[in-house]
């Protein structure tokens, strides 16, 4: 089979993985928290055919061989509900799972569950530097939470606990675990983000996407992908003619 063939069609699935990435942004636009994803391209040299002297290379096949999360901030929507909350700057938000693992998020809408503790809307429960924070269970006592930039938090003027949140030195090792949390890479833990994240009371992280650029590289990707396949097209009309004419 033609390289050629190999070429287009290499850039055709690369093309396919990141329209995958695209529609996937585009579901998440509105999403509290949300961070968009950006596949990650590696080119693969080939040798030239016939060989040339000194061992030179062309590099003809690609492949998106992982998906980058663009943890870049998003724009801060406020609310007014003394539960939401954002970072302004970087940092995560730390959970706790039903089998006592962390999780982290930027995913700031909280809640209180019936029994007081404050938690995310699927019901993991936010950490404190002293453990999970824990509320007394009344909707009335909400307007006399008080949530500090450094993360204390106060009900009636008096301290409750501090919400943890921590950061990355490589944030690559947090993999998305769905609705809106990530899972730290190989136990890897975060350290406190002192100075580096301020908590905004009564504020939303809205989704990093930018949707008019998304669907902008959507009919780049829909572009290419079509070219790619006329490419394939066209060598295989030209294998056609040469089979052909080699037995005419």
């Amino acid at each position: 089979m033609d390289r050629g063939v190999y070429v287009a069609i290499t850039g055709g699935i690369g093309q396919d993985r990141l329209m995958e990435a695209i529609t996937g942004n585009l579901a998440g636009s509105n999403v509290v928290g949300f961070k968009r994803d950006v596949p990650v391209f590696s080119v693969y040299d080939a040798p030239l055919a016939p060989p040339v002297a000194g061992g030179m290379t062309e590099k003809v096949f690609a492949n998106a061989t992982d998906i980058f999360t663009d943890f870049s901030q998003g724009m801060m929507k406020s609310t007014g509900n003394p539960l939401d909350v954002a970072i302004s700057g970087d940092g995560f938000f730390v959970v706790q799972t039903p089998d006592n693992n962390s999780m982290y998020t930027r995913k700031g809408d909280f809640t209180l569950d019936s029994e007081g503790r404050l938690t995310t809307k699927g019901g993991y429960a936010v950490e404190g530097e002293g453990g999970v924070i824990q509320l007394t269970p009344d909707e009335a006592s909400l307007s006399k939470i008080s949530i500090e930039k450094d993360g204390t938090l106060s009900l009636n003027g008096t301290i409750v606990d501090k919400i943890r949140v921590v950061t990355f030195p490589d944030p690559n090792v947090l993999r998305k675990a769905g609705s809106g949390l990530f899972a730290a890479a190989g136990g890897a833990a975060g350290v406190p983000a002192e100075g580096e994240a301020a908590v905004m009371q009564g504020h939303l992280e809205m989704a990093n996407v930018n949707a008019v650029g998304e669907m902008v590289s959507m009919m780049t990707a829909m572009r290419a992908y079509e070219s790619g396949m006329k490419l394939i097209q066209g060598f295989d009309t030209i294998t056609d003619t040469a089979i052909k004419l080699a037995s005419a």
